[in-house]
């Protein structure tokens, strides 16, 4: 937890940069030895990675965020009946966080809470968990250090939508 001079540098591509101030003996150890910073890099990396994955998780686990969660139904169930009085179709659609190796998602058991919750309120939903997966996720980003869904993916999800007002 001590402050060693690292920080997240998003804008360099996902890697860590090393602030000379902060920590001049560890800058030093990393300038002098390229493998060392590599693999000091690439722990660093794996930690920041393991964090965010945990952080995700919370959001949607009902031990540790039954509030969120809970104010999160409440407000899809309301614009639901908005949408009621205007004679409207309510869907939600299930956009999974793009992060993914080809056998596992980390998400998937919160997303399966979720649905369930949705489930038990009668709300509709399209989950595009299965769809996207048929991809890589570098497939689906606007860039990699935006992994947010790029325009293939939102045409994916376009389809989708076809399918459901038809």
């Amino acid at each position: 937890k001590k402050d060693i001079g690292l920080k997240w540098d998003f804008i360099n591509k996902r890697t860590v940069a090393i602030d000379k101030g902060r920590n001049s003996k560890l800058y030093s150890y990393l300038e002098w030895s390229p493998i060392f910073k590599k693999v000091y890099q690439k722990i660093e990396l794996k930690n920041i990675s393991k964090n965010t994955v945990q952080h995700y998780k919370d959001i949607y686990d009902l031990n540790k965020n039954k509030f969120g969660i809970e104010k999160t139904i409440r407000f899809i169930k309301e614009l639901k009946e908005k949408s009621l009085e205007f004679n409207a179709k309510f869907t939600i659609i299930i956009f999974p966080i793009i992060y993914w190796t080809q056998e596992s998602y980390e998400f998937q058991e919160s997303q399966d809470n979720f649905i369930k919750l949705l489930k038990e309120n009668n709300i509709e939903y399209i989950d595009m968990t299965s769809i996207w997966r048929k991809y890589t996720q570098e497939e689906l980003w606007v860039h990699p250090v935006d992994q947010h869904p790029n325009d293939f993916a939102h045409g994916l999800v376009s389809r989708e939508i076809n399918k459901l007002l038809r």
